[in-house]
């Protein structure tokens, strides 16, 4: 009897682990079309697919389904590469709108600061255009980080002082940074009259709900700078926005700092 509960314990482990690998390859599908649909699009001189029509209202309906592919999951320190591949397609799910049509930039002034302005300002334009596919599509890549922030702690605990290279360090603060932007973009954003208050919150509540998550691996400094600014946002914004700031405040007032806020550099 041991021996058949044991067996059957191991085929609903593996089935799990098919299920999530299926659902990975499912989701990296949706996202490659959607960037294809977009490039055919851009090529064309038509906007990428939206939301409201056709192929585009089935696929974001998948892509941005976080009950199935983030909050119904349960991600062992085993799967921590799968999790970051599916993270990444999230990611490019997301920026295949935001990026769109990067082309139009005029590229005539070869200074790097122009052009990375040039770009900041085709990104902004963007995500006003296409704001209700983003704030669909964005929550899921910051919901998978907070899923993927606590396995990464695990990892560090297992390793030596002298195991924490200088490719390591670089990763640790690249990802921290990225948790910054993250907060700062959605805290800068509030009240911007071209982005309406829903897609505003859609954000920010995502961000909002990874905060604890977050703040454990930020550096207090950035803990503090968030502080400030969502303060301030506190002052100036819409009732609306209130219970998730509070829950950021909340958050980012800690002054615990250990796991990846110890390994700042």
């Amino acid at each position: 009897m041991k021996r058949l509960l044991q067996c059957l314990l191991l085929a609903l482990l593996d089935a799990s682990h098919l299920a999530s690998a299926s659902e990975l390859e499912e989701y990296a599908r949706a996202a490659n079309r959607l960037v294809m649909l977009s490039q055919a699009a851009q090529q064309e001189g038509k906007a990428p697919p939206r939301m409201a029509e056709g192929e585009g209202k089935e696929l974001i309906a998948l892509l941005s389904n976080r009950q199935r592919f983030l909050d119904s999951r349960s991600v062992a320190p085993s799967e921590f590469s799968e999790l970051s591949l599916l993270c990444g397609e999230m990611t490019k799910a997301m920026m295949n709108y935001m990026m769109f049509d990067l082309q139009r930039i005029d590229r005539s002034n070869k200074d790097p600061e122009a052009l990375s302005a040039a770009v900041a300002a085709a990104a902004r334009e963007n995500i006003q255009r296409y704001q209700d596919e983003i704030a669909l599509l964005m929550p899921m890549p910051v919901l998978c980080m907070g899923k993927q922030l606590p396995l990464l702690e695990q990892f560090l605990t297992t390793l030596k002082p002298e195991e924490i290279t200088e490719t390591r360090q670089r990763g640790i603060t690249m990802t921290q940074n990225g948790l910054l932007n993250s907060m700062l973009g959605a805290l800068t954003g509030i009240g911007d009259p071209s982005v309406r208050e829903e897609n505003q919150l859609k954000m920010l509540n995502a961000l909002a709900e990874v905060a604890p998550v977050y703040a454990a691996a930020l550096p207090l400094n950035n803990r503090s700078y968030i502080t400030a600014l969502a303060r301030t946002a506190l002052l100036n914004s819409p009732p609306a926005f209130t219970d998730a700031l509070l829950r950021i405040l909340a958050a980012m007032e800690s002054t615990a700092c250990t796991g990846l806020c110890s390994r700042a550099s």
